[in-house]
């Protein structure tokens, strides 16, 4: 019996159908939340904002306080009329 491992570019490609298929069911979400925003690219970057994989390398190999990450969500999520005032420096 043969058995086949799956190469990084089989799990890329894998990861990419993920990360399609869930940015394209929050992207009617976004547009009701966001009229006029590109909705599109929001609802990728709001998925792969809160990846369980990105959040923890944001934590553990750069540091950031829990506290930061969730703040740079709120800012994102938030209204864009309301990004400028409640976003918090980043730096």
């Amino acid at each position: 019996m043969l058995v086949t491992v799956g190469t990084e570019r089989d799990d890329a490609a894998r990861d990419r159908k993920v990360i399609l298929a869930a940015a394209t069911g929050l992207t009617p979400l976004v547009a009701a939340a966001r009229p006029g925003e590109n909705t599109d690219y929001l609802a990728h970057i709001l998925y792969t904002t809160v990846r369980a994989d990105a959040v923890d390398c944001l934590h553990t190999a750069r540091g950031m306080w829990l506290d930061r990450i969730r703040a740079g969500l709120r800012a994102l999520a938030a209204p864009s009329t309301m990004v400028a005032a409640s976003a918090p420096a980043f730096g």
